[in-house]
């Protein structure tokens, strides 16, 4: 197990945390935010405020994400990714 531990540690010297991180472009925590909150009532999409208001972990998990962003990250996008990003925190 220390091994183990050692050899992560070694890797994220070597190549940077930062290199490891990754965003998630499938968004799927905001996703998982929208199945959760989200109504449909015929024609009307509803937002259960109350509800998320109760439970904001997820909410504010995609939120972190977002902040997370660098700017050096944002410009290797390509521009799907970043009007994805963009919309998809827009809407959060």
């Amino acid at each position: 197990m220390k091994k183990k531990i050692y050899s992560l540690m070694l890797v994220m010297t070597i190549f940077g945390f930062e290199n490891i991180y990754a965003f998630d472009h499938s968004h799927s925590t905001f996703q998982k935010v929208l199945d959760q909150f989200i109504v449909q009532n015929g024609s009307q999409t509803l937002i259960k405020y109350q509800q998320l208001k109760m439970t904001p972990s997820d909410l504010n998990q995609y939120l972190a994400q977002l902040t997370d962003v660098k700017k050096t990250d944002f410009d290797s996008w390509n521009k799907f990714q970043q009007l994805s990003v963009l919309i998809n925190a827009y809407n959060a």
